[in-house]
């Protein structure tokens, strides 16, 4: 039983060192809040969808990541 939760907390350990948090604000030319803009991540060499969010009310997103490929951000 003992070697089991050991193997059962290191693949949890793992999956929590490869994820990335992103957190942040949009936030206009004019410094105003922007509500509901779509933040993604995408793969960079074949911009495949790996994750996405909508900004709430005050334009702050909160973005985990769980890739250990290179990617980009893009909000529209």
């Amino acid at each position: 039983m003992q070697k089991i939760l050991n193997i059962l907390f290191l693949i949890i350990i793992q999956k929590f060192t490869y994820a990335q948090m992103f957190e942040g604000i949009i936030m206009s030319d004019t410094n105003q809040p922007i509500a509901f803009a779509n933040v993604i991540a995408e793969k960079i060499n074949t911009n495949e969808l790996i994750t996405g969010t909508i900004s709430d009310e005050f334009g702050k997103f909160s973005l985990e990541i769980n890739s250990n490929t290179p990617f980009n951000i893009s909000i529209t």
